[in-house]
């Protein structure tokens, strides 16, 4: 038995449990860390660092792809720090208003969304984000490599897959690794709390599928090059899951919503929810229109 594995055998019977488990959890922790720190793509994630608090004192909007941005008045966004996300460039008043960022998720790959689609689909985002940053996830750092795709453009990357931690405090380091998202706008919102903005804005952000019984975007997906692609619902937006499935879906969503709001308001950062309907309910509302009267 080693000289550690002794020391902590000797702590579980003379240190209070509570003590003790968090002993363990420390130690745990550290062992992710050092996984982290000695894989290749660490380096990667380290030019994160010029994004922590680099927006503080300002706000900022997250618009995602709900159809309910076709009713809003985006112009409003021109003057204004805009993420984008996935196929937001498609919208007709994008270069208008010029997100300063673009976030993709990482990506799943099966049968109907392959390698190819993704490289097509990197290549049409790359002609229509304008001069964005863009977001990506280290698992497509190797097929941005191979295929020498946004040359030019500053590319960042997260390091997705670490678990979620319940009653955090601080922010998440994207310059470590941090959990994986069940939605582009949960990666947004990590990010924008990592920039420091005080006051944070989604739009787009319905997720009411299971009131509308359907999932759709602002924008036609027959027209795109994810036509008959996508794994959950059909192009018309009826949904393919079991209602137990879309109702696990949402719970783990609303949860990582609630983990994100918890760090925000103990980081003196205030989240509003200005999509026009939906059903996200974590966040207190706000008016679009009224904000810019």
């Amino acid at each position: 038995m080693s000289f550690k594995a002794r020391l902590l055998k000797l702590a579980y019977w003379t240190i209070p449990g509570g003590i003790y488990n968090g002993i363990l959890k420390l130690r745990e922790n550290r062992v992710k860390e050092n996984e982290v720190r000695n894989d290749p793509l660490f380096e990667l994630i380290q030019s994160n660092e010029i994004f922590r608090n680099a927006h503080k004192g300002k706000r900022c909007f997250i618009l995602c792809n709900g159809p309910s941005i076709n009713t809003q008045n985006l112009h409003l966004l021109e003057d204004e720090i805009v993420f984008s996300v996935s196929n937001g460039y498609r919208h007709p008043d994008y270069l208008a208003f010029q997100p300063a960022f673009h976030c993709v998720p990482s990506i799943v790959y099966s049968e109907k969304f392959t390698e190819s689609i993704a490289v097509d689909w990197f290549r049409e985002m790359d002609k229509g984000i304008g001069s964005a940053t863009l977001f990506l996830s280290t698992n497509e750092y190797d097929l941005v490599q191979r295929y020498q795709l946004f040359q030019g453009r500053k590319v960042h990357y997260v390091y997705l897959g670490s678990p979620w931690e319940n009653g955090r405090s601080s922010v998440y380091d994207i310059c470590n690794k941090i959990p994986g998202v069940m939605s582009v706008s949960i990666l947004c919102l990590m990010l924008s709390l990592y920039c420091g903005f005080d006051n944070v804005y989604l739009l787009g952000t319905e997720h009411d599928v299971l009131t509308k019984k359907k999932y759709n975007y602002f924008y036609d997906t027959s027209e795109t090059i994810f036509s008959n692609k996508i794994e959950n619902h059909s192009d018309q937006g009826e949904l393919s899951f079991p209602l137990s499935v879309s109702l696990n879906i949402l719970s783990e969503l609303w949860k990582e919503y609630e983990s994100l709001n918890t760090i925000a308001k103990r980081n003196n950062i205030h989240i509003f929810n200005a999509t026009n309907g939906g059903d996200l309910d974590v966040f207190p509302r706000a008016d679009l229109d009224f904000m810019f009267v």
